[in-house]
């Protein structure tokens, strides 16, 4: 698998990141009608790779499962887990965390207080659906891309094997950020929608893109409250109203353009969530299929969770992300999709912990449904 050259994007030399690794200039469209102030740079954890093990179906739901206390992974699992760093694979290049989510933190910069969102035009949502569209096959056969990014947008080669889609710099409007993985390989999209509001996630979401080998990471790049925000201050939404900045629940955005496109010839969608330990004391993960097809190995999830694994709606009925508008693109397409909603404790401990952040997107796989 092939990545285009720095010169066919801008002609200009690769400049370095602060870590040492070279990032390589992007081609833009022309500027879009929003702007942008700089703020401080969203906070993330370390990072990981892992092969992923294939897993057979998952057997039928198990029974309801007793409601008991959380208990600590680490407890469970010995001091030799608690590394945070690391290793690459003898023969393997190492996979880029620590780079993707430099750029992914930049992305995000002044979302929650600076950035003011503008909801995409019909016409814009059109544009950027086929665009994302066109770099996603050529990203799948390594090809150069030769669609023009729509107006305020670029697409970024990133080391050999991921290229990024993501707003021009200087005309942000919360549109979100797409990671394309180069070449042949699963045909699982990975979502973090809500990474302000759910902390965390966007580290799962990169790590997660290696793997599980995914074919592409949505992240959103704005709060999902600020189109309801004065002056980086604002309170949720009042029941039953959307704020049009919420990636996973409103409609029009470039997220759900970006999704619809990548799911257009099929393949699995898995979308990662946190919520308030509080909200749900009985549960550490709630995974729901939201009214689709989608699996994965509840079993193997059990391994690394225990008894704090809930499966919506059998087992807990909160946070089944049946009003999403991914799930229901995907419900549409009759395709699988499967939301995964994470404890504030739980996503604490696993960005302590390479090994336990490893076993634990492993067991996120979908299995393919018997449907």
């Amino acid at each position: 698998m092939g990545c285009f050259p720095s010169k066919a994007l801008s002609g200009r030399e690769a400049r370095p990141l602060s870590d040492g690794s070279s990032q390589v200039p992007s081609l833009s469209g022309n500027p879009s009608r929003a702007t942008h102030s700089p703020s401080a740079t969203q906070q993330a954890d370390s990072s990981a790779l892992s092969p992923l093990r294939s897993r057979p179906p998952m057997e039928p739901a198990a029974a309801k499962a007793v409601m008991a206390p959380r208990t600590r992974l680490s407890s469970r699992m010995g001091a030799a887990d608690n590394d945070t760093h690391g290793t690459s694979v003898s023969g393997i290049q190492p996979f880029p965390f620590a780079q993707l989510r430099a750029r992914c933190a930049a992305f995000c910069d002044g979302g929650k207080t600076a950035v003011n969102y503008v909801p995409p035009m019909p016409e814009e949502v059109q544009a950027y659906r086929t665009w994302i569209s066109d770099t996603a096959t050529a990203a799948g056969s390594g090809q150069h891309p030769t669609a023009t990014p729509p107006e305020g947008f670029v697409l970024e080669p990133f080391s050999s094997r991921y290229w990024i889609a993501h707003e021009h710099p200087d005309h942000r409007r919360g549109a979100g950020a797409v990671i394309f993985r180069l070449g042949d390989g699963p045909s699982l999209l990975l979502e973090t929608p809500h990474v302000f509001f759910d902390r965390g996630t966007m580290d799962l979401g990169i790590r997660a893109l290696e793997v599980l080998d995914a074919r592409a990471l949505l992240i959103n790049t704005v709060h999902r409250n600020r189109a309801l925000m004065q002056d980086g201050v604002g309170t949720s939404p009042a029941p039953g109203v959307v704020s049009p900045s919420d990636a996973a629940n409103a409609t029009p955005t470039f997220f759900l353009a970006a999704h619809e496109a990548l799911i257009a010839d099929g393949g699995a969608t898995l979308q990662l969530h946190g919520f308030r330990d509080e909200k749900a004391p009985q549960a550490s993960v709630i995974v729901s299929s939201s009214g689709t097809n989608g699996r994965i190995d509840i079993g193997a999830l059990r391994q690394v969770v225990h008894d704090g694994v809930r499966v919506f709606p059998e087992e807990i009925n909160m946070l089944g992300a049946l009003r999403n508008v991914e799930a229901r693109a995907c419900r549409e397409r009759k395709l699988p999709f499967v939301h995964v909603e994470i404890a504030k404790s739980l996503r604490d401990e696993l960005a302590s912990s390479d090994t336990l952040q490893r076993r634990f997107l492993a067991a996120l796989a979908p299995v393919q449904s018997p449907d």
